[in-house]
């Protein structure tokens, strides 16, 4: 996984439920690592897509709006940073429901800001990176029953074993640069072509 550069220059950070002391602090130590903060009554859809998506955002984990505002997705969409002035379970259970990527104690202070940013950030990316790998296996173990397939269908038409019929696949997939997954799906759908595979 790629590390990510420390600079938040020039990128928005969003405030969410933050009360006046918190929020004075958050927004003069953000505006001196060159970031924006933008307070925030609600978060809506162009908050976490486009150009006026947020970079992280800093969310009071006691606050009511945490509970009844926040998409149960957003910490999949942003990276989320608690404030967490109480450790009642409820509040730390309706956090890790959000997926939060980290944490700072109330009241807050200028120290602390830019770990939890930049912890924030990268477990954030770490974690989308993941879910796309894992949607690109999943995408491929939903396929495989297509390689199976065509394995079986070279190995009755040619007469080769389930390692030959294979090579061959891997062979022709290599030869058009693709995957296995798509060229046994393409020879599954026109059989007739069998001789590519030869």
């Amino acid at each position: 996984m790629k590390r990510s550069r420390q600079s938040f220059r020039g990128t928005k950070i969003g405030l969410l439920g933050c009360n006046d002391q918190d929020r004075i602090t958050l927004s003069r130590q953000l505006m001196r690592l060159g970031a924006s903060a933008v307070t925030l009554e609600r978060v809506v859809e162009h908050h976490l897509t486009g150009e006026e998506r947020l970079e992280a955002l800093f969310v009071d984990g006691d606050a009511d709006l945490c509970q009844r505002d926040l998409p149960s997705d957003t910490g999949q969409r942003v990276a989320i940073v608690a404030l967490v002035g109480s450790e009642v379970p409820s509040h730390l259970s309706r956090l890790l429901r959000l997926s939060v990527s980290a944490h700072i104690m109330k009241p807050v202070r200028s120290v602390g800001i830019l770990s939890a940013l930049t912890f924030a950030r990268q477990s954030f990316r770490d974690h989308r990176e993941l879910a796309d790998q894992v949607d690109k296996l999943e995408d491929r173990l939903r396929q495989r029953r297509f390689v199976f397939a065509a394995q079986l269908a070279l190995m009755e038409e040619l007469g080769i074993s389930e390692s030959a019929a294979f090579a061959r696949l891997r062979g022709a997939a290599m030869e058009r640069r693709t995957t296995i997954e798509e060229i046994s799906v393409e020879f599954l759908a026109d059989r007739k072509n069998v001789q590519s595979l030869i």
